[in-house]
């Protein structure tokens, strides 16, 4: 599972540079107009500018407790407060509420809604078609969704989301692939996961994980041996033509760390799909 750390979602510095407080969280004089047209005294307008400022950072709306104190001194400061007044109410009243809407006006965003998950749910099934990194998935959501005019939902969703639709990708990838190496090819894996006889302990799955030993005359032999044998057991199908290069290699990676007790727990399309990958 990514943490948010491993993605583009935006995050506030708990500790901001003066160039960053600066440069990010300094009210324009039409923000500061605004906020003197939208709020009631100090209080009021201090907690709109931190709404403001940090919507304008992070693409989603932050309770004013989870904003670092530097952000919050800096704005009433530049404000002309010398003393910072406390917002500790403010982020479950009706005013924040009220904010929020004229906020979403004035710059123009629209909350996440029904079409805003509709975008959310097309875009990463597109992204999972050729990627498979969780990560790589987001972050793309994330971009088209800021492209859209649409506040960022929490990171949970777009984690679940991400992971939901390249569970659905990888699906049917798993049945293209078992239905193009037929009944033949799945016979064929199936015996390299059948149980060892008694002369072995060893699975012919085990063999074909084997890695090359060091290049001595005789390992060489075995390693010749090998490759005759694996083109006996290898499916006359193109894979390449069926799965993206990303998902080849991802699919035989992930079949090579597992033994033939945990590839025979799975479903048999992926069971099939990523013995015939590796």
């Amino acid at each position: 599972m990514p943490t948010v750390h491993e993605t583009v979602y935006p995050r506030l510095k708990s500790v901001p540079s003066r160039r960053e407080l600066a440069d990010l969280y300094t009210p324009t004089e039409a923000e500061l107009a605004l906020a003197d047209r939208s709020s009631k005294g100090d209080t009021a307008k201090l907690a709109f500018l931190v709404l403001l400022k940090t919507f304008q950072r992070l693409g989603y709306f932050i309770t004013l407790r989870d904003v670092p104190r530097g952000i919050v001194e800096h704005i009433g400061h530049d404000c002309g407060m010398l003393i910072v007044p406390d917002t500790t109410e403010y982020d479950d009243s009706g005013t924040r509420r009220r904010h929020v809407k004229i906020i979403r006006q004035y710059l123009r965003v629209k909350s996440f809604d029904e079409t805003g998950q509709v975008i959310l749910s097309t875009v990463v099934r597109l992204a999972a078609e050729r990627m498979e990194d969780l990560a790589d998935i987001i972050n793309v959501a994330i971009e088209e969704l800021i492209r859209e005019s649409f506040e960022l939902p929490g990171f949970s969703t777009l984690h679940k989301e991400a992971k939901r639709g390249r569970a659905e990708v990888n699906r049917t990838l798993y049945g293209r692939v078992s239905d193009a190496i037929g009944t033949d090819g799945q016979s064929r894996i199936d015996l390299l996961l059948a149980e060892p006889g008694s002369e072995s302990r060893k699975t012919r799955w085990d063999a074909l994980k084997q890695d090359a030993k060091s290049p001595t005359l005789t390992h060489i032999r075995d390693l010749l041996e090998r490759q005759r044998w694996l083109a006996l057991e290898r499916s006359p199908v193109a894979l390449n033509a069926l799965l993206p290069e990303v998902k080849l290699r991802q699919f035989a990676l992930e079949a090579k760390s597992l033994d033939a007790a945990r590839m025979l727990e799975m479903a048999p399309a992926k069971r099939y799909t990523l013995a015939a990958t590796l």
